[in-house]
């Protein structure tokens, strides 16, 4: 399985249904204070755009695929940990 994550500043997309992300609570509360994030996560050449909010830990995710939905779920929130958190 190839996964590459893209940041970008808006992905052009409105989505009525926000979902969860998941992390464990150390990555959860040292995201607190993170802004939004928009960006691709392309699984195996297939885009899937997602928005993740740290603070609330919750996003969109713009596929129906449970497969998908998951690997975004999970992996966003490291991803923004290891690249983003505030010092």
């Amino acid at each position: 399985m190839k996964i590459e994550i893209i940041i970008t500043e808006n992905i052009n997309e409105q989505c009525p249904d926000s979902t969860c992300f998941y992390a464990e609570p150390f990555i959860a509360k040292a995201l607190a204070n993170t802004s939004r994030i928009n960006g691709i996560c392309i699984i195996n050449d297939i885009a899937v755009k997602f928005t993740f909010y740290p603070p609330g830990m919750d996003g969109y995710i713009f596929s129906n695929d449970s497969q998908h939905r998951l690997l975004v779920k999970t992996l966003i929130p490291i991803y923004v940990y290891k690249n983003f958190k505030e010092e």
